[in-house]
């Protein structure tokens, strides 16, 4: 997995079919991960009702840039809820999603 975010930036993610996109929630249930329902990628990862995004870095036209970087491995598992969130809300860009209708 390639997840990649912006803390000073924002994500909006236009959803032409919201049937389109499901959600699943690990054990925590402190986040919304995104899959395609089509095919069924991971899109990206959500928190506090959509309020804050980190995206799959492999499904963005600059996927061939964020390759060349570093991975950071990170191992998170003793954090709780509240420290999730708090940490995802310092790096992760924030998001908007728009659900149109066409």
């Amino acid at each position: 997995m390639l997840s990649t975010s912006d803390p000073a930036g924002e994500v909006v993610l236009i959803l032409r079919d919201s049937a389109a996109l499901n959600r699943y929630r690990f054990a925590t249930r402190v986040t919304d991960f995104l899959i395609c329902a089509r095919c069924g990628v991971y899109v990206g990862a959500t928190v506090e009702n959509d309020s804050w995004i980190v995206i799959n870095g492999r499904v963005m036209d600059c996927a061939a840039a964020l390759l060349g970087r570093t991975a950071e491995p990170r191992v998170l598992d003793n954090e709780s809820a509240e420290e999730r969130i708090a940490r995802r809300r310092q790096l992760w860009s924030r998001c908007r999603i728009d659900a149109r209708a066409h």
